[in-house]
C-alpha cells in the first residue's frame, strides 16, 4: 500500500494515481496528528493496491471528442463555433503472485492527451479568453482610430487625441497593427459591438487557443511476506506530464 497524502493548502504538487489502481480513499478534516503532515485544513490519503494469489487486471480507454460538447455560452453570442475539447485517457492495471503466499507484485499505467481550447481564467493559465474592447475595425489607420477616439485621454490624462489621429503614439499604433502569422490582427477586431454600452466595452471578442496537455505515469509495488507478523513493501511512482498553455496578457 502506498500513502500518498495532500494537505488542502499545500500539495506539493504530488499527481494523482491511475483511479482503478487506488485501494482506499480517505480524507481527514481535522482531530489528526502530525503524521499527516503540518498544514491546516483536510488530508487525502491514498492507498495504492498489492498483488494477491490471483491474477487480476484491468483496461480501460475513455475518450471525449467534439462531436457531443455544446458550445460556450461567449462563443455562441459572438457566433463562433465550439472549441476544441478533446481528451483520450486509457492504461491498464495487473497484478499477482511471484510466488504463492510469499511475493506479489502490481503495477498500473494511464496515459492521458488533452487538446484543450475551453479552459479560461485559473491563475493566468487560459486556453480562451473573452476580450472587451472598444469598437475598433480592421481599418487601424491613425485617421480612422482618432475619428473613433477623437477628445478622449488616456487612462492617466494627458494630450486628448486629434480627430486626425496624428498625435496617437507610433508605438501604440504598431500594436495596433501588429499581425500574427496567420494574417489575423494581435489585438482583434470585436466580433460583435453593442452600441449602447460605453464605448470602452462596445466590442468583444472570444478567442480561443488550444493548449496541449500529455502526461505518462507507471506505477510499481512489490509485497514480501517475511513471516506471520511481518511484512515488506517496495513503492515505485513516476509521472512525467507536459502543457502547452496560452497566457493571456
Amino acid at each position: 500500500m502506498t500513502d500518498l497524502q495532500a494537505s488542502s493548502n499545500a500539495s506539493g504538487g504530488i499527481p494523482i494515481p491511475n483511479p482503478d489502481a487506488i485501494r482506499e480513499f480517505k480524507v481527514q478534516t481535522g482531530l489528526y496528528n502530525a503524521s499527516f503532515g503540518e498544514h491546516a485544513g483536510a488530508s487525502v490519503s491514498l492507498l495504492t493496491k498489492s498483488g494477491t494469489n490471483i491474477i487480476h487486471g484491468s483496461v480501460f480507454e475513455f475518450l471525449r471528442n467534439n462531436v457531443l460538447n455544446a458550445n460556450d455560452f461567449f462563443r455562441n453570442r459572438t457566433g463562433q463555433p465550439r472549441p476544441d475539447l478533446k481528451q483520450n485517457q486509457f492504461g491498464f492495471t495487473l497484478g499477482g503472485p511471484i510466488r504463492q503466499n510469499r511475493l506479489y507484485y502490481f503495477g498500473s499505467y494511464p496515459g492521458t492527451r488533452q487538446t484543450n481550447g475551453l479552459a479560461s481564467g485559473q491563475a493566468r493559465i487560459a486556453c480562451s479568453a473573452n476580450v472587451v474592447m472598444p469598437p475598433i475595425t480592421n481599418n487601424r489607420s491613425a485617421e480612422a482610430l482618432g475619428a473613433l477616439f477623437a477628445g478622449m485621454k488616456g487612462a492617466f490624462g494627458g494630450v486628448s487625441i486629434k480627430l486626425d489621429g496624428s498625435n496617437i503614439n507610433p508605438v501604440a499604433l504598431e500594436i495596433l497593427n501588429f499581425k500574427l502569422p496567420d494574417g489575423s490582427y494581435l489585438i482583434p477586431t470585436p466580433q460583435v459591438v453593442n452600441p449602447s454600452l460605453p464605448l470602452a466595452s462596445q466590442g468583444l471578442s472570444v478567442v480561443s487557443t488550444p493548449c496541449h496537455f500529455n502526461e505518462d505515469q507507471a506505477i510499481a509495488n512489490v509485497d514480501a511476506r517475511l513471516s506471520h507478523d511481518s511484512t515488506l513493501a517496495a513503492r515505485f511512482m513516476w509521472s512525467d506530464g507536459s502543457m502547452k498553455r496560452f497566457i493571456p496578457g
